[in-house]
Parts: C-alpha cells; structure tokens; sequence
C-alpha cells in the first residue's frame, strides 16, 4: 500500500567511463551525498503510483534523446543477466549479499542513525530500504522462476517504511539476511533449464548530461529472471558502497 511507504529524493553523479556506465545500469534509486557514484542506474521496487506515472511521463522527451543509454543498459542485462550461466549469477549474488552483510556488521550503534546531509540517508535507512524493496522482490523473483509474470507494476522509487527507525536495527538485519537467503535459494533451485519467457516490468533510472544539468530519464523495462537477479546484485552492490560513503564521512578523519 502507499499509504505505509516513503519515497526519498536522489542525487546521481555522472559516468566516468563507458565501462562503469555499462555496469551501473539497473540499480534503484537512493540519495547520497552527491559524492562520486560508482552506480548510474537504479532498480527501483514497488508498486504504480499516481506520482511515478506523472514523473515517467516527464521524462518522455528526455528518453527519446537517451536511447543509445537506454539500448546500452538492455544489452548490459542481456549479456550478464539473460545470458549468464545460472551458476555465475548465484556466485555473483552470494559474494555481494556477503559483502553487504559484512560492511554493516562493525557500523557503530551511534553512527547507525546518522545522516551526512540533508538529503542523505543513514546507514539504518539504507537498510530498511533493502528490505522495503526485496522484500517483494522476493516474490516477483518467484513467480518469473516459474513462468509468471508477476502482477501489477513496478515498485516506486526510492521505497522505504514511514518511520524506518521505529524498527530496531536487529530486526531489520536479520530479515535482510532472510531475504538474502531466499534470494539465493530460488536462484540455485531454478538452475538453466528455467525458462526465461515470464519477464517483470521494472522502472529504469538513469541520471544523463543536459543542456545546463544533468538529467533524470525514467522508463520501463521488462526483465526476465536472470536479469531480475542481476538487478538486485547490482542493486546491493550500490548500497553496499553507499555504507561505506556515508560511514566514511559521519566518522572522525584520522
């Protein structure tokens, strides 16, 4: 329901490289603090919304100039998500999962609930929002691995709970590392033999030069399940480094 959600504001940096834009291209949305980003693109997770439908339609004309962005995010997908042995994928998502789980474990509790800007999130809401968005993530993932579109749309941007620090910290790392867990488990059982016919619609981001500034085009991409669960690596991945940007700067210098 949108009524129990919140969706947060963004700050992208631009590419450096083709390479890293390639790399970066189906992560979700989150802000940051505008420092150097080693992602472009978002996943984004949740349900069809009034605003997200008004926000995509904005950025109509600016897909219509970003299509050479837009083909270069598909083939990046089809060439390590479609394309990738079931084996390499699940490798992929563990050694990420792994990483995440280990880059928030020494967090201190103070600094947990911190921002390092106004538009910023702290460690505790970049966890939540994990959660908030693989959650159903979970269950999309499910019903691609067996032949079904999932219904409704894509989820909206930047998804968090209303009051994400109501939830202790404990809770919300132990459900993360159960929907790791399950993530991992319907990638490992479903193996190459699954078909990849049933595709999930998802809202691409993509932060882009313009005229005077950069620019943010949105739209939607239909993934199968190997790309569905390379989204969600890259997707951890992102974050993962947004844990370490936001520790890095709400800590003393030494």
């Amino acid at each position: 329901m949108l009524d129990n959600r919140r969706r947060e504001g963004v700050s992208l940096a631009g590419p450096t490289n083709v390479e890293q834009q390639l790399r970066c291209r189906l992560t979700a949305a989150a802000p940051d603090d505008g420092a150097k980003m080693s992602e472009l693109v978002r996943r984004l997770c949740g349900r069809p919304s009034r605003v997200s439908r008004i926000a995509l339609g904005r950025q109509s004309k600016n897909l219509q100039m970003d299509r050479p962005g837009r083909a270069a995010a598909s083939e990046y997908l089809r060439r390590k998500g479609t394309e990738a042995p079931a084996s390499k994928l699940l490798s992929g998502l563990r050694s990420t999962f792994q990483k995440f789980e280990q880059s928030i474990d020494p967090v201190p509790e103070a600094v947990r609930p911190r921002r390092p800007g106004a538009t910023s999130w702290s460690v505790h809401e970049i966890v939540d929002h994990l959660v908030e968005t693989h959650r159903p993530a979970v269950l999309e993932l499910r019903a691609l691995c067996a032949g079904i579109p999932p219904s409704g749309g894509p989820i909206p941007a930047r998804l968090t709970s209303v009051h994400p620090f109501e939830r202790p910290w404990a809770a919300l790392v132990l459900e993360l590392k159960d929907i790791h867990a399950k993530v991992l488990e319907l990638v490992g059982d479903a193996g190459d033999a699954t078909p990849i016919a049933a595709k999930a619609p998802f809202v691409m981001v993509v932060k882009v030069p313009g005229p005077s500034a950069p620019e943010v085009v949105e739209w939607v991409e239909a993934l199968d399940w190997k790309a569905y669960a390379q989204a969600l690596r890259i997707h951890t991945h992102e974050h993962c480094a947004q844990v370490e940007r936001t520790v890095e700067a709400l800590l003393p210098k030494r």
